[in-house]
Protein backbone atom coordinates (compact mmCIF):
# COMPACT_ATOMS: atom_id res chain seq x y z
CA UNK A 1 0.00 0.00 0.00
CA UNK A 2 2.83 2.33 0.90
CA UNK A 3 4.51 1.66 -2.43
CA UNK A 4 1.25 2.22 -4.32
CA UNK A 5 0.57 5.53 -2.53
CA UNK A 6 4.16 6.61 -3.02
CA UNK A 7 3.92 5.83 -6.71
CA UNK A 8 0.65 7.74 -6.93
CA UNK A 9 2.12 10.78 -5.16
CA UNK A 10 5.19 10.59 -7.35
CA UNK A 11 3.08 10.64 -10.49
CA UNK A 12 1.05 13.56 -9.16
CA UNK A 13 4.24 15.45 -8.32
CA UNK A 14 5.75 14.75 -11.74
CA UNK A 15 2.58 15.94 -13.48
CA UNK A 16 2.47 19.13 -11.41
CA UNK A 17 6.13 19.85 -12.06
CA UNK A 18 5.68 19.11 -15.76
CA UNK A 19 2.70 21.43 -15.99
CA UNK A 20 4.50 24.14 -14.06
CA UNK A 21 7.62 23.75 -16.16
CA UNK A 22 5.72 24.05 -19.44
CA UNK A 23 4.01 27.21 -18.19
CA UNK A 24 7.30 28.75 -17.09
CA UNK A 25 9.01 27.81 -20.35
CA UNK A 26 6.22 29.42 -22.37
CA UNK A 27 6.38 32.62 -20.31
CA UNK A 28 10.17 32.75 -20.50
CA UNK A 29 10.04 32.07 -24.23
CA UNK A 30 7.52 34.88 -24.76
CA UNK A 31 9.55 37.24 -22.59
CA UNK A 32 12.72 36.35 -24.48
CA UNK A 33 10.97 36.92 -27.81
CA UNK A 34 9.83 40.37 -26.69
CA UNK A 35 13.36 41.22 -25.53
CA UNK A 36 14.79 40.04 -28.85
CA UNK A 37 12.34 42.23 -30.78
CA UNK A 38 13.26 45.25 -28.65
CA UNK A 39 16.97 44.46 -29.01
CA UNK A 40 16.67 44.07 -32.79
CA UNK A 41 14.76 47.34 -33.10
CA UNK A 42 17.33 49.16 -30.96
CA UNK A 43 20.24 47.70 -32.94
CA UNK A 44 18.58 48.65 -36.22
CA UNK A 45 18.05 52.22 -35.00
CA UNK A 46 21.65 52.53 -33.76
CA UNK A 47 23.10 51.02 -36.95
CA UNK A 48 20.99 53.14 -39.27
CA UNK A 49 20.94 56.48 -37.47
CA UNK A 50 24.48 56.14 -36.11
CA UNK A 51 26.08 55.34 -39.47
CA UNK A 52 24.13 58.10 -41.22
CA UNK A 53 25.38 60.56 -38.60
CA UNK A 54 28.91 59.24 -39.13
CA UNK A 55 28.58 59.62 -42.90
CA UNK A 56 27.50 63.25 -42.47
CA UNK A 57 30.46 63.92 -40.18
CA UNK A 58 32.79 62.28 -42.69
CA UNK A 59 31.35 64.37 -45.54
CA UNK A 60 31.85 67.62 -43.65
CA UNK A 61 35.38 66.70 -42.57
CA UNK A 62 36.36 65.65 -46.09
CA UNK A 63 35.11 68.97 -47.49
CA UNK A 64 37.06 70.94 -44.86
CA UNK A 65 40.18 68.84 -45.40
CA UNK A 66 40.06 69.32 -49.16
CA UNK A 67 39.63 73.05 -48.70
CA UNK A 68 42.63 73.04 -46.37
CA UNK A 69 44.77 71.11 -48.86
CA UNK A 70 44.14 73.78 -51.47
CA UNK A 71 45.71 76.38 -49.19
CA UNK A 72 48.98 74.45 -48.63
CA UNK A 73 52.22 75.42 -50.31
CA UNK A 74 54.04 73.58 -53.10
CA UNK A 75 56.70 72.41 -50.65
CA UNK A 76 54.15 70.39 -48.71
CA UNK A 77 53.14 68.40 -51.79
CA UNK A 78 56.79 67.96 -52.70
CA UNK A 79 57.51 66.39 -49.30
CA UNK A 80 54.39 64.19 -49.06
CA UNK A 81 53.23 61.47 -51.43
CA UNK A 82 49.87 62.04 -53.07
CA UNK A 83 48.87 58.48 -52.15
CA UNK A 84 49.41 59.21 -48.46
CA UNK A 85 47.32 62.36 -48.74
CA UNK A 86 44.57 60.38 -50.47
CA UNK A 87 44.64 57.83 -47.64
CA UNK A 88 44.08 60.63 -45.13
CA UNK A 89 41.02 61.83 -47.06
CA UNK A 90 39.52 58.35 -47.36
CA UNK A 91 40.45 55.65 -44.82
CA UNK A 92 41.58 57.94 -41.99
CA UNK A 93 38.39 59.98 -42.04
CA UNK A 94 36.34 56.78 -42.05
CA UNK A 95 38.11 55.57 -38.90
CA UNK A 96 37.51 58.91 -37.18
CA UNK A 97 33.81 58.94 -37.99
CA UNK A 98 33.40 55.31 -36.87
CA UNK A 99 34.80 56.35 -33.50
CA UNK A 100 32.67 59.50 -33.40
CA UNK A 101 29.35 57.68 -33.67
CA UNK A 102 30.21 54.39 -31.91
CA UNK A 103 31.83 55.96 -28.85
CA UNK A 104 28.62 57.64 -27.48
CA UNK A 105 26.74 54.35 -27.95
CA UNK A 106 29.34 52.39 -26.00
CA UNK A 107 29.36 54.94 -23.18
CA UNK A 108 25.56 54.85 -22.99
CA UNK A 109 25.50 51.04 -22.86
CA UNK A 110 28.27 51.00 -20.24
CA UNK A 111 26.33 53.50 -18.10
CA UNK A 112 23.23 51.28 -18.23
CA UNK A 113 25.29 48.27 -17.18
CA UNK A 114 26.73 50.18 -14.22
CA UNK A 115 23.23 51.27 -13.15
CA UNK A 116 21.94 47.70 -13.38
CA UNK A 117 24.93 46.39 -11.43
CA UNK A 118 24.28 49.00 -8.77
CA UNK A 119 21.02 47.25 -7.90
CA UNK A 120 22.93 44.09 -7.00
CA UNK A 121 25.58 44.87 -4.37
CA UNK A 122 27.57 41.58 -4.59
CA UNK A 123 27.65 41.80 -8.37
CA UNK A 124 28.81 45.41 -8.15
CA UNK A 125 31.65 44.43 -5.81
CA UNK A 126 32.74 41.66 -8.18
CA UNK A 127 32.66 43.99 -11.19
CA UNK A 128 34.68 46.74 -9.50
CA UNK A 129 37.15 44.21 -8.08
CA UNK A 130 37.91 43.00 -11.60
CA UNK A 131 38.33 46.51 -13.02
CA UNK A 132 42.13 46.73 -12.50
CA UNK A 133 42.70 43.49 -14.40
CA UNK A 134 40.31 44.57 -17.15
CA UNK A 135 42.08 47.94 -17.38
CA UNK A 136 45.45 46.21 -17.87
CA UNK A 137 44.07 44.07 -20.69
CA UNK A 138 42.36 47.06 -22.32
CA UNK A 139 45.53 49.17 -22.09
CA UNK A 140 47.66 46.38 -23.57
CA UNK A 141 45.40 45.66 -26.54
CA UNK A 142 44.48 49.30 -27.15
CA UNK A 143 48.13 50.41 -27.40
CA UNK A 144 49.04 47.67 -29.86
CA UNK A 145 45.81 48.09 -31.81
CA UNK A 146 46.52 51.79 -32.37
CA UNK A 147 50.06 51.04 -33.55
CA UNK A 148 48.79 48.34 -35.91
CA UNK A 149 46.12 50.63 -37.36
CA UNK A 150 48.66 53.43 -37.82
CA UNK A 151 50.89 51.03 -39.74
CA UNK A 152 47.83 49.95 -41.74
CA UNK A 153 47.04 53.54 -42.73
CA UNK A 154 50.63 54.12 -43.81
CA UNK A 155 50.60 50.94 -45.88
CA UNK A 156 47.38 51.82 -47.71
CA UNK A 157 48.98 55.18 -48.46
CA UNK A 158 51.94 53.38 -50.01
CA UNK A 159 49.58 51.26 -52.13
CA UNK A 160 47.76 54.38 -53.30
CA UNK A 161 51.07 56.01 -54.22
CA UNK A 162 52.22 52.99 -56.18
CA UNK A 163 48.94 52.71 -58.07
CA UNK A 164 49.06 56.42 -58.87
CA UNK A 165 52.66 56.24 -60.11
CA UNK A 166 51.93 53.18 -62.22
CA UNK A 167 48.79 54.57 -63.80
CA UNK A 168 50.30 57.98 -64.47
CA UNK A 169 53.29 56.34 -66.12
CA UNK A 170 51.38 53.52 -67.79
CA UNK A 171 52.75 54.47 -71.22
CA UNK A 172 56.31 54.11 -69.94
CA UNK A 173 55.47 50.83 -68.21
CA UNK A 174 54.04 49.38 -71.41
CA UNK A 175 56.87 50.75 -73.53
CA UNK A 176 59.53 48.98 -71.43
CA UNK A 177 57.31 45.93 -70.77
CA UNK A 178 57.67 46.22 -66.99
CA UNK A 179 54.09 45.15 -66.21
CA UNK A 180 55.30 42.05 -64.39
CA UNK A 181 57.69 44.07 -62.23
CA UNK A 182 54.96 46.54 -61.31
CA UNK A 183 52.58 43.66 -60.53
CA UNK A 184 55.18 42.07 -58.23
CA UNK A 185 55.72 45.38 -56.42
CA UNK A 186 51.99 45.80 -55.99
CA UNK A 187 51.58 42.22 -54.75
CA UNK A 188 54.31 42.77 -52.17
CA UNK A 189 52.63 45.92 -50.87
CA UNK A 190 49.23 44.24 -50.96
CA UNK A 191 50.46 41.33 -48.82
CA UNK A 192 52.03 43.71 -46.33
CA UNK A 193 48.70 45.51 -46.07
CA UNK A 194 46.95 42.19 -45.42
CA UNK A 195 49.46 41.34 -42.68
CA UNK A 196 48.93 44.69 -40.98
CA UNK A 197 45.15 44.27 -41.14
CA UNK A 198 45.39 40.78 -39.61
CA UNK A 199 47.50 42.14 -36.78
CA UNK A 200 45.15 45.07 -36.25
CA UNK A 201 42.07 42.85 -36.14
CA UNK A 202 43.80 40.47 -33.72
CA UNK A 203 44.42 43.26 -31.24
CA UNK A 204 40.97 44.73 -31.89
CA UNK A 205 39.38 41.37 -31.05
CA UNK A 206 41.38 41.25 -27.82
CA UNK A 207 40.39 44.84 -27.01
CA UNK A 208 36.68 44.16 -27.57
CA UNK A 209 36.85 40.94 -25.57
CA UNK A 210 38.44 42.77 -22.67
Amino acid sequence: IFLINRSRYSRMGINNIAGLTVGIILKIGLFYLILRIIDSAANFYMADTGHIMGAKIETDMRRDLFAHLETLSHSYFAEHKVGQIMARITSDLFDITEFAHHCPEEFFIAALKIIVCGVNVPLTVIVFASLPLIFCFVKFFNTRMRKAFKKQRNQIGEINSQVEDTLLGIRVVKSFATEKLEAEKFEDGNKKFLDTKKLGYFYMAGFQTS
